[in-house]
């Protein structure tokens, strides 16, 4: 689930720490008014280092 693209393989999950940390948080603050949505600018994944 999210550990590749293509032939690319990341090694990780990014797309589900990508809905868990930062989807689905944004969503219940904006659509259901629960919780907080404290994200930085701009999030990054370096393909190169898994990070």
């Amino acid at each position: 689930m999210g550990d590749f693209f293509g032939d690319i393989r990341f090694h990780e999950p990014t797309s589900a720490w990508y809905q868990e940390h930062l989807q689905l948080p944004f969503f219940n603050h904006y659509l259901k008014g629960k919780g907080a949505f404290d994200a930085a600018e701009a999030t990054v994944f370096l393909t190169g280092s898994n990070e």
